[in-house]
């Protein structure tokens, strides 16, 4: 018999109980700690001391449309959490899309797209985060896999609500690297509520997640037709971004399955329209570029249109690109792949270079 069995069975002998799974591999985990001599006390208070100091200056900071993957990446930081994601309602379809994702599994990552009705049912009245465990698990358990189910100990849910006190927003965390995190996430709950609110319901209000109708058209019109809705709208600051989904959804066909295919491209078709809704236009080329045309004087800066995008799509992907089993030696690392596959033109400015672009 190992040490962790022995520590676990005297455990069990001397409180005469018995444990659910949830409960032993909380036990193992604690004597992980035990015996490696590191309860990482001191780390993980530190942790906690930044994360306060990070939403002062997070308060202070001028609200981008890069907030809900900031956001989610704080918990994940400051917390030690291994698998998490961050849902926000898409008004058109009336479903919770998932912004942001960590540690799950294909299958669950391709179920998050969670109707608005569900989640209301879910909190019922409550207007505070949710700690399910036990039977309360089974409201959350269609949204994951089998697999991801079966190794659930607990699920957090913080949700995030409109002046109106409608949700919009919450984010999901069911896996920590410390068994306390939730009560730690928790008790910061009142400080990091009001900031963290006010600037997802920002997000929320300025891009209005609700997707413009996509435009099919061919190769040979993308110029004509982007010229044509710059004159009819009157954009000022224009523009237009192209992400060539084919060649992604090609770079790891080997490792996801065609029902996940679908549910990345609607979710990158959500990222665009979102980002196009009220002065914007999305276009479909030959079912393979999605490409946004946006008049945005608050988006002046090229790099920054491609890392936003291109940060949302790594987020979708449930493990790094680098670590795909069909990655090939000397082949770029999915960060670089996924920016390569993102073109960004200013206009007028970059006319010529756009027209290049196209004939290439």
């Amino acid at each position: 018999m190992g040490l962790l069995e022995k520590i676990i069975n005297k455990r069990i002998q001397e409180e005469e109980k018995t444990y659910t799974r949830a409960e032993i591999r909380s036990l193992l985990k604690k004597a992980e700690h035990s015996i490696s001599g590191s309860d990482n006390t001191t780390d993980k208070k530190k942790k906690l001391d930044n994360f306060d100091s990070l939403i002062k200056n997070f308060k202070k900071k001028k609200k981008k449309l890069s907030a809900p993957l900031d956001i989610f990446n704080i918990f994940v930081e400051y917390f030690s959490l291994t698998k998490g994601s961050l849902l926000i309602l898409n008004q058109a379809s009336e479903n919770f899309t998932v912004w942001a994702l960590a540690g799950y599994d294909y299958t669950t990552a391709n179920r998050l797209r969670i109707p608005e009705q569900d989640i209301k049912n879910i909190f019922l009245e409550e207007k505070k985060p949710l700690l399910l465990n036990g039977d309360l698990l089974q409201k959350i358990n269609k949204y994951l896999s089998s697999r991801e189910f079966a190794n659930l100990d607990s699920i957090l849910l913080i949700p995030f609500f409109t002046n109106n006190d409608n949700i919009f927003a919450f984010l999901m965390f069911s896996q920590t690297t410390y068994d306390t995190t939730f009560s730690d996430i928790l008790g910061h709950y009142d400080f990091f509520y009001p900031v963290l609110n006010n600037a997802l319901l920002h997000f929320f209000n300025t891009i209005k997640i609700s997707p413009n109708p996509a435009i099919f058209i061919q190769h040979d019109n993308i110029y004509s037709s982007i010229e044509k809705s710059i004159e009819k709208h009157g954009y000022a600051n224009p523009f237009v971004a192209f992400f060539d989904s084919s060649k992604f959804l090609d770079s790891v066909s080997g490792i996801i399955d065609k029902n996940f295919k679908t549910n990345f491209y609607n979710n990158i078709i959500d990222l665009f329209s979102s980002f196009a809704s009220n002065n914007g236009n999305i276009f479909i080329i030959d079912n393979n570029t999605i490409s946004i045309l946006k008049d945005a004087p608050s988006l002046n800066d090229k790099e920054m249109i491609a890392y936003q995008i291109s940060f949302f799509i790594k987020n979708l992907i449930p493990q790094p690109l680098s670590n795909q089993p069909n990655t090939k030696p000397g082949k770029e690392s999915g960060d670089q792949e996924i920016k390569n596959l993102i073109k960004v033109f200013h206009l007028p400015e970059e006319d010529d270079i756009l027209k290049q672009f196209l004939n290439d």
